[in-house]
């Protein structure tokens, strides 16, 4: 095969002497490498002839399509409270500098062990996104010794991976490729432009795209380990990056030929499919026990296409991207805000993290499902879509992800994440994948769970064009720019979610004329929003746009409606389904543990039709939990239910817990 036979050398030089005098010519933006148009059998291009170690690290391009909302700078929203401490407890345990020097270690020995090379890129993502949290000087410097780290395994060929040559480009080779370059790329954005980094993420992206590519390239179709490519063709989102950081357009005809000529799928175009299909039947053969559709890695290809549609402006491609996002939510989504591998509609390799009706499925689920990894890589689509549209719908997915699924598959002392988050019976149910890292497993989700919740500050208030903009009600404080030069400061005084009463001070460092927005969730029906005691309209799934002249002290009180909806069985759900019901208070799932009334199982009366709401008493927590709730019934004894992140905290029998109840 040419692939394995020209991976074996490693460092062929282009052949074309044309092509070679373009390269030692390109020191521009232009285009040095057309993937379509290459011709030669070539799988690597010595750095040198690119033209590109003399270059200076250049600043980003603007990209043809500019986001409605963009993140504030790092440092501009401090935490306090619940929320604080959940994020600190990840930073403080996944960040281990001897961890960091064992995941470096798969690049330096290469053995190929399946998807191990994975975990370096995912904590570094996470670790960015930490650091812009808390800009903690130890956090700089771990990050600087491990992306030095990783440097010094790139070979002179441009190669950091963690397969021998002779298995490259296949298997997991390109899906941790990927996360080695989304790392490399954040830490780059976002900590140290260090051209040694600009130098090692363009020749790590020109050694892949000499070995990945048309025919008699190795098609990237073909690699990967049992998805047709999807997953090495989630590589998409780095590629785009790297155009948009450096300007050079290989990386985008790259990504184009994942995108228009390949599809990211060797069945069929996963873009073209989802504008078709519901995301159950995007690349299914029609042979059940040959499905694809796997969650985590579809979901990752779409988060690129995103970035693609910004580098090209092709609305073909939102729409594909949106199309997704429907299906989705509308077929996979469960009422803990993330879903997949819940049915048996597939049946291939991994069916519990593959789409599968999730959504009718979710009452009495025939495979476990929810992976971890699912519910933030849902949050980081959702980010994506929020940025480009803002459209606050995407907060109320984001939050409810986080508040239930993401928060409820961390052991409560954040040692651990569970591999399938279950909607009914225990935590800490066997793992799938995991890397030995120093005497303990770490599964893929670890990172993906820390990376979800380092978000969250950035999420909290973002910017757009007309002013600061309130997404999250979390107790801190932000600190936004104005259009004018100046500043203002934001003060969140809350303890939401477990009451939905927010304050927020706003002092700009003048007065100053500016419109700031604040979300109302879908789910609050009857909001009181008043700014100086001033009524103003608040209208759920919007934004509610004040404008007007800011002063110090000026003070918005929120009043979030949170009142406990009964959710009713899923539409299509079986007969038997029928008879069961869900608990909703504002963003968290509110569920049964055996641990409060020493009964889960029992059927409850709220009447003889499920009503659309019901009667919650407060009351005193009997287990740690955020929030603890007293259910009214129609007839027998009322029932105790905890938020659902805090159920079954044990992680074992002793607190099993039921999300869906059932009615008499």
């Amino acid at each position: 095969m040419v692939g394995l036979e020209t991976n074996k050398v490693g460092r062929r030089y282009l052949q074309s002497h044309e092509v070679r005098k373009s390269m030692k010519s390109d020191l521009s933006r232009r285009d040095v490498l057309k993937s379509a148009a290459m011709g030669a059998a070539v799988l690597s291009v010595p750095h040198h002839l690119l033209g590109l170690a003399a270059i200076d690290p250049l600043k980003p391009i603007q990209a043809p399509v500019a986001d409605e909302l963009q993140f504030l700078s790092a440092g501009s929203t401090l935490l306090h409270g619940f929320m604080h401490a959940k994020i600190m407890q990840q930073i403080d345990l996944r960040f281990n500098p001897e961890d960091l020097d064992a995941m470096a270690d798969m690049f330096r020995k290469r053995q190929g062990n399946f998807a191990d090379g994975e975990l370096w890129g995912k904590a570094v993502r996470a670790m960015v996104k930490a650091y812009r949290y808390q800009r903690d000087p130890q956090l700089k410097t771990d990050l600087q010794a491990t992306v030095r780290a990783i440097l010094a395994t790139q070979t002179a060929d441009g190669c950091i991976s963690s397969f021998p040559y002779e298995k490259q480009p296949y298997n997991a080779d390109l899906w941790c490729r990927k996360y080695v370059l989304l790392g490399l790329e954040d830490y780059y954005s976002f900590v140290d432009r260090d051209p040694k980094v600009f130098d090692a993420m363009t020749r790590l992206a020109d050694y892949t795209l000499g070995q990945v590519g048309p025919v008699p390239k190795v098609r990237i179709v073909d690699t990967g380990w049992k998805f047709e490519g999807i997953e090495s063709s989630s590589i998409l989102e780095p590629m785009v990056k790297l155009y948009l950081i450096t300007g050079f357009s290989r990386y985008l005809d790259f990504a184009r030929y994942i995108v228009e000529v390949e599809g990211g799928c060797k069945r069929e175009s996963i873009f073209e499919a989802a504008l078709k299909k519901d995301v159950r039947d995007i690349g299914s053969n029609g042979n059940p026990a040959q499905s694809i559709a796997k969650t985590y890695e579809m979901t990752s290809c779409f988060e690129g296409l995103v970035e693609y549609f910004r580098a090209t402006a092709n609305s073909h491609w939102k729409d594909s991207d949106l199309d997704f996002y429907h299906s989705v939510s509308t077929t996979e989504t469960t009422v803990a805000g993330a879903g997949g591998g819940l049915g048996d509609y597939n049946r291939g390799v991994a069916p519990n993290e593959q789409w599968n009706d999730s959504t009718r499925q979710q009452i009495h689920p025939v495979l476990s499902g929810i992976e971890g990894c699912t519910g933030p890589r849902w949050i980081g689509l959702c980010g994506q879509l929020l940025r480009l549209t803002a459209d606050p719908e995407y907060v109320d997915k984001i939050e409810c992800a986080l508040e239930n699924v993401v928060l409820g598959s961390i052991k409560p002392d954040g040692t651990r994440v569970d591999y399938h988050t279950q909607l009914n019976g225990t935590r800490n149910n066997k793992i799938g994948f995991s890397v030995p890292i120093n005497g303990m497993g770490i599964t893929c989700c670890v990172y993906n769970v820390a990376e979800a919740l380092t978000y969250v500050p950035m999420f909290q208030v973002m910017n757009s064009a007309k002013g600061p903009v309130v997404n999250l009600f979390f107790d801190g404080e932000t600190i936004a720019p104005l259009d004018n030069g100046k500043q203002v400061h934001l003060r969140v005084e809350s303890d939401y979610p477990k009451s939905g009463s927010v304050k927020i001070t706003v002092s700009p460092d003048a007065s100053a004329d500016f419109t700031l927005r604040i979300r109302i969730p879908e789910w609050s029906e009857k909001t009181i929003l008043k700014v100086n005691n001033k009524t103003i309209k608040a209208i759920p799934k919007t934004y509610a746009a004040i404008h007007r002249i800011w002063s110090a002290g000026d003070v918005i009180h929120l009043e979030l409606d949170m009142k406990c909806h009964v959710v009713h069985p899923p539409e299509g759900s079986t007969k038997e389904g029928e008879r069961y019901f869900a608990l909703k208070r504002g963003p968290v799932v509110l569920v049964r543990d055996l641990r409060l009334d020493g009964d889960v199982q029992t059927p409850v009366s709220l009447g003889r039709t499920l009503p659309n709401t019901v009667e919650l008493t407060a009351v005193k927590e009997t287990v740690s939990a955020q929030m603890e709730f007293l259910v009214s019934v129609k007839q027998g004894l009322p029932f105790h239910v905890i938020d659902f992140a805090s159920a079954g905290a044990t992680w074992d029998k002793a607190s099993e817990y039921r999300t869906w109840i059932l009615a008499t």
